[in-house]
């Protein structure tokens, strides 16, 4: 299948260039001008109807499932084919990493799918920075890296261990990094909020998962974090409302102390996730 997709592809760039310059009719100069400032465009256009549908029929094989390189490899050449597409790459990434995931059966596969999509969205996030005005895009696509991390890594701990053994970080602790790295590249105050819940978001559901020690570490790496952005409304408010926290122990072992923080609105995730973990505790 991949030395028929590439051939396709061959063929297509060879007569793209064979026929661009005869394509366009005479007195129509402007058209061929602007074919020859973007030639790339050009091929794609032509390439799409005869690589596009391969390549779906790639992702949808199931043997391809199990290889994430293969996956990446493949999304990288729908990227190439479609770079405007978005929404494309990010409901590609949710289909690897969260369905493709669910049905793995197996935890380091599921960890293996997740790690793929994560790093196809931030390829495809560092590419967007190379071009002018991609900044946004590519914040949107960290944010929802993050988002997938998060959301797998909370509702499966087997899942999030084999990951941790398979990339050497926890997910938790990724999310984090990227939700971040998003906030950073633009000033906008609902990527900055989003940035925000993530720190609070990651601590709360190590809490959830009796890791609390693990909880107290990544509040304070979103301690350190936040704080190279505290300069920002949103992001500084999130930063004071962590502070505000005792060590998460001595939540935990007090519930008064705890309760004490239950009408904060930014730490309302935490209080939860401690008073769960207490009544766990016994």
């Amino acid at each position: 299948m991949k030395r028929v997709v590439l051939l396709t592809a061959s063929a297509a760039c060879f007569v793209g260039a064979a026929v661009l310059p005869a394509v366009f009719p005479a007195g129509e100069q402007g058209r061929a001008a602007r074919a020859r400032r973007d030639p790339g465009r050009f091929i794609r256009e032509i390439t799409r109807p005869f690589v596009l549908p391969q390549l779906w029929s790639k992702l949808a094989d199931p043997v391809l499932r199990d290889d994430p390189a293969e996956t990446v490899a493949t999304l990288r050449l729908v990227a190439a084919l479609v770079p405007e597409w978005l929404d494309g790459t990010i409901e590609l990434a949710w289909r690897q990493a969260v369905e493709l995931g669910r049905e793995a059966g197996e935890p380091g596969l599921a960890a293996a799918r997740l790690r793929s999509a994560e790093r196809w969205l931030d390829e495809a996030a560092q590419a967007r920075l190379r071009e002018a005005g991609g900044a946004a895009a590519a914040a949107e696509l960290w944010l929802t890296a993050a988002c997938i991390l998060t959301l797998r890594a909370d509702r499966d701990p087997a899942l999030a261990a084999r990951y941790r053994e398979q990339s050497g970080i926890d997910a938790l602790e990724r999310a984090g990094e990227l939700s971040d790295r998003a906030a950073q590249m633009v000033e906008d105050q609902a990527i900055e909020a989003r940035a925000a819940h993530a720190a609070v978001r990651v601590v709360a559901s190590a809490l959830r998962a009796g890791q609390l020690d693990r909880a107290q570490d990544l509040l304070d790496s979103a301690t350190v974090r936040l704080a190279a952005l505290r300069e920002r409304e949103t992001t500084a408010r999130a930063l004071a409302a962590l502070r505000r926290l005792p060590p998460l122990r001595q939540l935990v072992g007090d519930p008064a102390l705890a309760r004490g923080f239950r009408d904060d609105p930014d730490l309302a995730e935490i209080v939860q996730a401690i008073e769960a973990l207490a009544t766990k505790r016994g």
